[in-house]
């Protein structure tokens, strides 16, 4: 690994850290941008017509990066932006879960969470491994923790629709 990129995995895993640090329900300032609106309308379509609600996963970072050339930071950013507003919506449905769930099950969501949260964390940095440090390896890892978060918030999101009718 190139010592220029030897940081990336944690310097990712540090900014989710710190997105994670803001976990009430009502949406921050900088999570109400047009990256939230859009993945919540793009999720209450799918529920309407019964579609495929992964098809939301990408529909922000998608457009931005749609938007032309781009420099390795700003594919980086289009990822991020929607990162950012999948990130509020895990904090949201694992905080309304584990707060309806019984002792032992909550137990068994955390370690869950600890898990998927190392196993994210690994996966994306393989990126860095695999493209040797290169410019590829931001933009990639970048997508991974925007499309592993975004899965974890449906699979999260299904049980948080569900955890009323136990």
């Amino acid at each position: 690994m190139k010592a220029r990129n030897q940081f990336l995995p944690a310097l990712l895993l540090a900014a989710g850290s710190v997105v994670s640090g803001f976990m009430a329900t009502a949406l921050p300032a900088w999570a109400g941008s047009g990256a939230d609106a859009t993945i919540a309308a793009c999720l209450a379509r799918t529920e309407d017509d019964k579609g495929d609600r992964r098809s939301c996963i990408g529909i922000v970072a998608d457009a931005c990066l749609g938007s032309g050339d781009m420099s390795t930071s700003a594919q980086v950013s289009c990822y991020d932006g929607e990162l950012k507003a999948w990130d509020v919506r895990l904090n949201t449905y694992y905080k309304k879960v584990l707060a309806d769930l019984p002792a032992k099950s909550a137990r068994q969501l955390r370690e869950s969470e600890r898990s998927w949260i190392e196993t994210r964390k690994t996966t994306c940095a393989f990126y860095d491994v695999f493209y040797e440090g290169g410019t590829m390896a931001r933009p990639m890892a970048a997508d991974c923790y925007n499309r592993m978060t975004a899965e974890r918030v449906l699979f999260l999101k299904s049980f948080a629709d569900s955890v009323g009718d136990r």
